[in-house]
């Protein structure tokens, strides 16, 4: 297997002696963008939230969270989605995403079939029921006795549902991506334009760190502010 990137490169961009790179802190809408520049090598490192990239940050459940998931992961996979140069002609030679979380590819077969025995199951009960004479009165004491029920222990309930949703809160996950990239005229890349902010509209503010062959810095970009100027 071929390096993942010049080990000179890669050793600059984890050496970057910013406060804020090496602190990473988790916080929602907040992300950071580390790029080394050196030669014709160029690499990119994500760090953010998964609240950022999916709009939460607990295991995907619903199809809807799971989808989100595979086209979230679709579009890291494309450096131009964090992030574009005013010059250098680049291309990606490789990247890889550190998600806390993996795709369920037969998730929708599961739930066709699962959805089909239960409701077969469910339509054999409903017919075994309506055989008994009585299944009209046990289903009207059944919805009495179900709110009463629900009364009784409604303040149970919400409490459960209050506590399952902060479980949720509380739960913390980040994606980290890093991209490698081959870049002819890196000596005329002299900004950057932060595209993260269209890509990923929970994002709100991204911490760029910067590196090149003679010069390091640090720039703070907003919606209204995506433009990092190497200088």
């Amino acid at each position: 297997m071929k390096p993942f990137a010049s080990p000179i490169l890669v050793s600059l961009l984890a050496a970057l002696p910013l406060a804020v790179s090496a602190e990473k802190p988790h916080v929602h809408g907040n992300a950071i963008l580390s790029i080394a520049i050196q030669g014709q090598d160029v690499v990119i490192e994500l760090d953010s939230p998964s609240d950022n990239i999916l709009g939460f940050e607990h295991e995907p459940s619903t199809k809807a969270q799971k989808q989100t998931l595979e086209s979230s992961l679709a579009l890291l996979n494309n450096y131009q989605n964090l992030l574009t140069f005013n010059a250098g002609s680049c291309q990606q030679v490789e990247a890889k995403i550190d998600s806390p979380f993996e795709l369920d590819e037969h998730h929708g077969e599961h739930d066709h079939h699962g959805h089909e025995e239960h409701a077969g199951h469910d339509d054999h009960h409903q017919h075994e029921e309506h055989g008994h004479d009585h299944h009209e009165e046990h289903a009207k004491h059944d919805d009495h006795h179900d709110h009463e029920e629900h009364d009784k222990h409604a303040g149970h309930d919400d409490h459960d549902h209050h506590s399952e949703h902060g479980e949720h809160k509380e739960t913390h996950s980040d994606f980290h991506a890093q991209y490698t990239l081959k870049c002819e005229n890196t000596t005329a890349m002299s900004s950057a334009d932060i595209t993260a902010f269209k890509t990923f509209k929970r994002l709100e503010n991204v911490q760029v760190n910067w590196l090149t062959a003679d010069k390091q810095g640090a720039q703070k970009t907003t919606g209204s502010q995506t433009k990092v100027v190497f200088k």
